[in-house]
C-alpha cells in the first residue's frame, strides 16, 4: 500500500508541476506587463488630469484676464490723461466700469486704474501717488515693458487676510503711449478649492507652485509631504520638466513611491503638479496577485483529481504484471498476463507472455541437455581409468631408457670439459698478446701526440718570448713619458710659487694702496690660493708619476727574468722531443713481435676449436638423446596427471549433472 501511495504521490506532484509552473510563469509575466502597462495608463491618466485642471485654472484666469484687457481698451482710460477732459466726469465713468466688473465677477477684491498722472482710481474712491506708490511696485514696472495680461505671484491681502493675486493690463492712449495699468486683485479661494476637489484616480491629487517653486496651492491630500508655501525646487523631479510639459516621473518620499506629472500654464508661468500614489498600481497588480493564487489552488485541485484517477489506472496494469512476474520468479512458467489495452501497458503484457514462452521453452532444452550430460559424464569416467592404466605401463619402460642415455651423456660431458678448460687457457693467452699490442699501438700513438704537443709549446713559448721583449720596450717608453711627466710638473710648481710670490707681492701693494686697493688685494689673495691649490696638484702628480715609474721599473725587472725562464724552459722541451724519438724508435720492434705472437695464437685457436666442436657433437647427441627420454617420461607423467584430473572432472561433472536436473524440476513447464 505504501509503493503504490509512492507511486500515486510521484504522479500527482508531476502533473502539479506541469500545471502550476507554466500557470505562475504566465502570471509572474502577466503581472510585470500588467504593471508595465498600469504605469503607462497611470501616467497618462495623470497627464490628462493635469491638462484638464490647467485648462479650468487658464479659463478661470482668462476670464479675469479678458475683463481687465476691456477696461484698458476703454476709451474713458484711454482718454484720461489728455489736456481738456472733465477729470471728475472721467472718474466717475471709470468708476461705474470698476464697480460693474466687482460686482458681476466672482473673488473679485478690487479693481483699479493705476495712471502715469500719479493717481490711482478705484471703486470707491481715488488715491494719489503719495497714499499709494504704485509705481514702485513690479507688476507696474514690468507692464510698462510688456503688453500681454499679467498675473503676479499670490499675496496676503493685510485687511481680509486671504491670498490674493494681480492681473494687470498696461493701458496705451490712441498714440501708443503707455499711459497707466489695469488691474484687478481676485482672490484664489475658488481656484484653490477647485485644485483641490481636482482628483487623480483615486488618491492623487493636484498643487501649483509659482515659476520659482514656491507652493501657492497646496493640498491636504499629501499627508505632510509637502507644506503651505514649501520651495519645492530642490526636489528631484523639479529639473527634470523644469521646461517642458505634461511628463511623468518617478519621486520617493519616506519610503513611499509616487508618480509626479507637472505641467507649466502658459498664462501664469505657475506649475500645476500632480501626485499618484503606487498604491493604485499595488491594488491592480494585488487584485492580478489573488486571480493568480486561485487559478494555481483550481489547478492542484484538477492535478490531484487526475493524478488519482490516472495512477487508479496504471498502479492496476502495474499489479497484474507485478502478480504475474512474482509467479515466475516462484518457478511457474505457465503464468500468463492478461492485459487488453491498446497501449503501452498492453504491449508490455504481450511481451512478457513471450518472455515466459522463451523461458518455458529454455528450460525445457536445457533438462534434455543435462541428461545427456550425465550419461556423457558416466562414460568418460571409465574411458579415462583405463587410459590411466595404459600410460603407467608405458612410463616405466621409457624410465629405463633414459637412465641409460643420461650416463653416456656424463661421460661425453666431461671430455667435452676438459676441452673447454685447454680452449680457455688458449683465449687468455690471446687476450694478453692483443692487450699488449694495444697497449703499444698506444704508446705510439701518444709518443707521436707527444711530439706535437711539443712543437706547439715551442712555437707558443717563442711567441711569449717576442710578447714579453715587446712589452719591455713598452715599459721603458712609458717610463721615458713618466720622466717628461716629471720635468712639466717641476716647471708647474715653479709657475705656482712664482706666481705665489707674485700674489704676494700684488697683496702688500693693494694694502698700500688704502681703499682704492680692496678690490684688488680680493683678486691677489683668490690668485695666490688657485697658486697654492696648482702646487699641490703639482705635487700629488708628481708622486703619482713617481710611484707609476717604480712599478714600471718592477714591471721591466720582472720581465727580464720571464726572458731568462723562457730559454730555460725551451732548453727543457728540446731535450723532451729527443727523448720521445727514442720511445718511439723503440716501440717499433716491440709491435712486431707483438703480431707474430697474436697470429701463433690464431692458429693454435682455429685448431681448438675443431676439437671441440666435434667433442661438443657427441655430448650434444648425448644430451639429447636424454633430454628426449626425461621429456617423454614427464610427457606420460603428464598425460598420467591429466588423465586423473580428467577423471576428477568427469566425477564433477556428474555431480553437476546431477544437479542442474535437481534444479529443473523445481520450474513447472
Amino acid at each position: 500500500m505504501l509503493k503504490r501511495m509512492k507511486l500515486f504521490k510521484k504522479i500527482t506532484s508531476m502533473l502539479i508541476l506541469m500545471i502550476i509552473i507554466p500557470v505562475i510563469f504566465v502570471g509572474v509575466v502577466a503581472t510585470n506587463k500588467s504593471r508595465t502597462s498600469f504605469e503607462e495608463n497611470l501616467k497618462l491618466t495623470s497627464a490628462q488630469a493635469i491638462d484638464e485642471v490647467n485648462d479650468g485654472l487658464s479659463k478661470h484666469l482668462k476670464i479675469v484676464g479678458q475683463q481687465v484687457t476691456t477696461l484698458a481698451d476703454n476709451e474713458d482710460v484711454k482718454n484720461f490723461n489728455n489736456d481738456g477732459i472733465n477729470k471728475d466726469e472721467y472718474i466717475k465713468r471709470i468708476q461705474s466700469q470698476l464697480k460693474s466688473i466687482k460686482n458681476t465677477t466672482d473673488g473679485v477684491l478690487n479693481v483699479c486704474y493705476a495712471s502715469e498722472s500719479d493717481q490711482i482710481i478705484l471703486d470707491s474712491g481715488v488715491m494719489s501717488i503719495n497714499e499709494f506708490n504704485y509705481k514702485e511696485r513690479d507688476w507696474y514696472k514690468q507692464a510698462q515693458n510688456d503688453k500681454n495680461v499679467i498675473y503676479t505671484k499670490p499675496i496676503t491681502d493685510k485687511v481680509t487676510n486671504e491670498q490674493v493675486i494681480s492681473v494687470v493690463k498696461s493701458v496705451y492712449d490712441n498714440n501708443g503711449k503707455f499711459i497707466g495699468t489695469t488691474v484687478i486683485d481676485i482672490k484664489i479661494n475658488a481656484m484653490i478649492d477647485y485644485i483641490k476637489n481636482a482628483n487623480i484616480m483615486k488618491s492623487g491629487y493636484v498643487i501649483v507652485t509659482d515659476n520659482d517653486g514656491n507652493v501657492i496651492i497646496n493640498n491636504e491630500k499629501n499627508n505632510g509631504i509637502i507644506s503651505d508655501g514649501q520651495n519645492i525646487s530642490n526636489l528631484p523631479f523639479w529639473n527634470n520638466n523644469k521646461n517642458g510639459d505634461s511628463n511623468a516621473y518617478d519621486w520617493t518620499s519616506n519610503g513611499i513611491k509616487n508618480y509626479v506629472t507637472q505641467l507649466t500654464n502658459n498664462d501664469t508661468g505657475w506649475k500645476v503638479i500632480g501626485f499618484v500614489n503606487e498604491s493604485e498600481i499595488a491594488q491592480s497588480i494585488d487584485g492580478i496577485k489573488s486571480t493568480i493564487a486561485i487559478g494555481c489552488i483550481i489547478a492542484v485541485i484538477i492535478a490531484t483529481i487526475a493524478g488519482i484517477f490516472g495512477s487508479t489506472i496504471f498502479i492496476k496494469q502495474i499489479n497484474k504484471i507485478k502478480d504475474a512476474i512474482k509467479k515466475v520468479a516462484e518457478g511457474d512458467l505457465t503464468e500468463k498476463v492478461d492485459i487488453t489495452t491498446a497501449d503501452e501497458f498492453g504491449e508490455l503484457g504481450e511481451n512478457f507472455n513471450s518472455m515466459v514462452d522463451s523461458m518455458h521453452k529454455l528450460i525445457g532444452k536445457v533438462e534434455e541437455t543435462a541428461n545427456k550430460l550425465v550419461e556423457s559424464s558416466v562414460n568418460i569416467a571409465s574411458m579415462s581409468e583405463e587410459t590411466t592404466a595404459s600410460v603407467s605401463d608405458v612410463a616405466q619402460a621409457i624410465s629405463e631408457v633414459a637412465t641409460g642415455a643420461t650416463d653416456q651423456a656424463q661421460s661425453a660431458t666431461s671430455v667435452a670439459t676438459s676441452v673447454e678448460e685447454l680452449s680457455d687457457s688458449m683465449d687468455e693467452v690471446a687476450k694478453h698478446s692483443n692487450h699488449i699490442g694495444k697497449l703499444s699501438n698506444e704508446t705510439e700513438s701518444l709518443s707521436t701526440r707527444g711530439i706535437k704537443t711539443l712543437n706547439d709549446l715551442v712555437m707558443k713559448s717563442d711567441k711569449t718570448k717576442e710578447n714579453a721583449i715587446e712589452s719591455t720596450s713598452m715599459v721603458n717608453e712609458m717610463t721615458q713619458s713618466i720622466e717628461k711627466i716629471n720635468y712639466i710638473s717641476n716647471v708647474i710648481s715653479e709657475i705656482t710659487e712664482q706666481t705665489n710670490l707674485l700674489s704676494l707681492n700684488a697683496g702688500i701693494e693693494a694694502a698700500r694702496a688704502g681703499d682704492a686697493g680692496k678690490g684688488f688685494a680680493v683678486v691677489a689673495e683668490e690668485i695666490r690660493q688657485l697658486a697654492e691649490e696648482s702646487k699641490k696638484s703639482t705635487d700629488e702628480i708628481k708622486a703619482i708619476a713617481t710611484e707609476i715609474n717604480n712599478k714600471a721599473k718592477s714591471a721591466k725587472d720582472a720581465m727580464e727574468e720571464s726572458k731568462e725562464m723562457l730559454q730555460d724552459q725551451e732548453k727543457a722541451i728540446n731535450e723532451t722531443e729527443d727523448i720521445f724519438g727514442q720511445i718511439v724508435d723503440s716501440i717499433i720492434p716491440l709491435t712486431g713481435a707483438i703480431e707474430n705472437i697474436k697470429s701463433l695464437n690464431e692458429k693454435m685457436n682455429s685448431n681448438k676449436e675443431d676439437v671441440k666442436l666435434q667433442v661438443e657433437n657427441i655430448a650434444a647427441v648425448s644430451e639429447e638423446s636424454a633430454s628426449i627420454t626425461e621429456e617423454v617420461t614427464a610427457s606420460t607423467e603428464e598425460v598420467t596427471a591429466t588423465m586423473d584430473e580428467l577423471t576428477q572432472y568427469a566425477s564433477n561433472l556428474q555431480d553437476l549433472s546431477n544437479q542442474l536436473k535437481n534444479e529443473i524440476s523445481q520450474f513447472t513447464i
